[in-house]
């Protein structure tokens, strides 16, 4: 009887940890599709560039650039030294 109830538990043991490891796997491929997804690279090959100023910062706004000033664009591959001739507001992007 005893042998029994341990085989049961032993079991039931078994079949918790295998759906513990399923969820444990299913979270590492989530967190993985969203590494991926958040990736700056993989932006990048999607035909985006980032910006920066002299001070390395990434630029997020055309108000916060003159004409004149340099910048850094970084793309999938490589990169290049810009000069801002002029900028537009939203309404003028489109």
């Amino acid at each position: 009887r005893a042998a029994d109830r341990l085989a049961g538990a032993a079991r039931q043991f078994g079949q918790a940890h295998a759906r513990l490891l399923v969820q444990r796997r299913n979270r590492l491929a989530s967190a993985t599709a969203q590494l991926r997804a958040l990736d700056p690279g993989n932006t990048l090959a999607r035909g985006y560039a980032i910006a920066r100023d002299d001070q390395g910062r990434i630029v997020r706004d055309a108000a916060a650039l003159t004409a004149g000033q340099a910048l850094d664009l970084s793309f999938a591959q490589g990169g290049a030294e810009v000069a801002v001739t002029r900028t537009r507001d939203t309404r003028e992007a489109s």
